[in-house]
């Protein structure tokens, strides 16, 4: 699953808003209650949107 690269105890990441998003990335196949996975493409272009702000 992707969430084990995110909980790889041999990553340091210091940057808190990368790691915010490597922790969302780590849940993209999760599934949901809803709909097929937790995040949508919808989710994946606001992230992007906001990393260009950044």
């Amino acid at each position: 699953m992707a969430f084990d690269i995110y909980n790889d105890d041999s990553l340091r990441i210091s940057d808190p808003m990368i790691s915010n998003y490597l922790e969302m990335l780590g849940a993209v196949d999760l599934p949901s209650s809803d709909r097929n996975y937790l995040y949508t493409e919808e989710d994946f272009r606001e992230w992007i949107s906001e990393l260009n702000c950044s």
